[in-house]
């Protein structure tokens, strides 16, 4: 990919044309890709309340948030295409990252149980 989606986002969401470059998005990127997964591990866990998670439920999570995610609010930002009009390949690949984090995260979460 050329631009990596969450410098996508953060092209959108910043004041201006959706697709145009601006100045300074790639570290707010950075930052805002660390703090959007850590507020999503967070949230699993206060809603398992620390008891930790199965890898499957892990990898579930992370499914379910690259499903809203990129068929919700990241193509209603204007960001990229919904996952079902994306590229070919790329729906894939980014569903299987979002398997291993949410998978990362279950373990990190059994670790701190």
């Amino acid at each position: 990919m050329r631009d990596q989606p969450p410098k996508r986002i953060v092209r959108a969401l910043l004041p201006g044309h959706p697709r145009a470059p601006k100045q300074g998005e790639k570290p707010l990127a950075v930052l805002m890709h660390y703090a959007f997964g850590a507020g999503a591990g967070a949230l699993l866990a206060l809603v398992t309340r620390g008891r930790g998670v199965s890898w499957p439920v892990g990898a579930a999570y992370g499914l379910a948030i690259w499903l809203a995610s990129y068929e919700g609010w990241v193509p209603a930002v204007a960001a990229m295409p919904p996952v079902h009009r994306d590229q070919p390949g790329r729906p894939l690949v980014m569903a299987a990252g979002h398997v291993v984090f949410g998978s990362v995260l279950a373990g990190s979460l059994r670790k701190n149980a």
